[in-house]
């Protein structure tokens, strides 16, 4: 099927080609070949790497800190070409596990019917609903939030000239330098978007002093 002619059957040749059929257990599209005509094959080495038909599944990390989308959130795939690969997906769960290199937990999406163009071992960009992941779903700049004894912690106005009130809030980034926040903050209160370091600063230095 390669092209690669077989050792002649001749009599005089010394050699009798023979050959034995190899069974794929399910239907698909060859991705990638590891056997070679003429060397050896053993029960623990693969032959051949097959893509099943209608059975591709994509591979998604999320950042640790951010709030886990639930079964079912639907997801748009996009190709890193950006050329007209775009197709929709839908979460099948997470993998439960974080990978100690990018800090992110995988998460399994199953590609909708129209995602032929979808290549094995390519890599996409993965944007997942936000309203599927739960909670207000209102977004703020990056700036806005910052870390204060651990937890990620928003600022926002208080009732008098110069007060700030410290919420401690659950988000996950956009990619877009902001962020989504799903606990933590109320529709239309005001949000300290530059110095919000300076203020956690100052609540640090609040706490040593006992005030």
């Amino acid at each position: 099927t390669f092209g690669v002619a077989e050792p002649s059957s001749a009599p005089d040749a010394g050699v009798v080609a023979a050959r034995v059929p190899g069974r794929a257990p399910i239907d698909g599209v060859v991705s990638r070949r590891d056997a070679l005509l003429g060397a050896a094959v053993a029960p623990d080495r693969s032959m051949f790497s097959l893509v099943a038909d209608g059975r591709a599944f994509v591979v998604a990390g999320v950042p640790e800190t951010a709030a886990p989308p639930a079964d079912g959130a639907r997801a748009t795939l996009a190709a890193r070409s950006g050329g007209v690969g775009r197709c929709g997906a839908t979460v099948v769960g997470s993998l439960h596990l974080v990978d100690e290199a990018s800090r992110t937990v995988p998460l399994r999406l199953k590609p909708d019917d129209g995602c032929s163009w979808l290549a094995p071992g390519a890599y996409l960009d993965v944007v997942i609903e936000r309203a599927a992941v739960g909670g207000a779903g209102l977004v703020v700049p990056a700036s806005a939030i910052v870390e204060v004894a651990g937890e990620p912690t928003a600022f926002v106005a208080g009732a008098g000239e110069g007060d700030f009130l410290a919420r401690v809030v659950t988000v996950h980034p956009t990619g877009a330098g902001e962020v989504v926040v799903d606990s933590g903050l109320a529709e239309g209160e005001r949000v300290v978007v530059t110095g919000s370091l300076l203020l956690a600063g100052e609540l640090g230095r609040a706490a040593l002093e006992g005030r």
